[in-house]
């Protein structure tokens, strides 16, 4: 379940994530290259995606963004040289992260769901 954050949620669980950089984003085909602060909305994020990949800063890029809703994102670049996205929510969702409203982690190999 994907929900929006507000900006300081959204940046405490990007601080609490940053372990994630460098490590592999699915099956090994793609590397996390960075868990960054986006727009929540899919429009506003794909406009911060096009600033940020010619800014190559994230919090420039987010400076244009006036809303209120965030989502924290993972970046990562695949094999071939490609780069792929990913809600955080979504992504721990897929393995088994817990997350919850405050921003604590815990590891639950048994769930099959995360909770926001």
């Amino acid at each position: 379940m994907n929900v929006p954050y507000s900006l300081p949620e959204a940046k405490k669980l990007c601080e609490e994530f940053q372990y994630l950089t460098g490590t592999y984003f699915d099956s090994g085909s793609a590397t996390i290259q960075s868990v960054i602060v986006t727009p929540y909305d899919n429009g506003h994020k794909q406009r911060f995606f096009a600033y940020f990949l010619l800014l190559e800063d994230a919090d420039a890029a987010l400076e244009d963004y006036n809303g209120t809703l965030y989502d924290v994102t993972i970046l990562a670049e695949t094999s071939d040289g490609g780069l792929v996205n990913e809600s955080l929510a979504t992504w721990a969702l897929k393995n088994n992260i817990f997350i919850n409203r405050l921003g604590n982690i815990t590891n639950q190999p048994l769930t099959s769901q995360a909770y926001l």
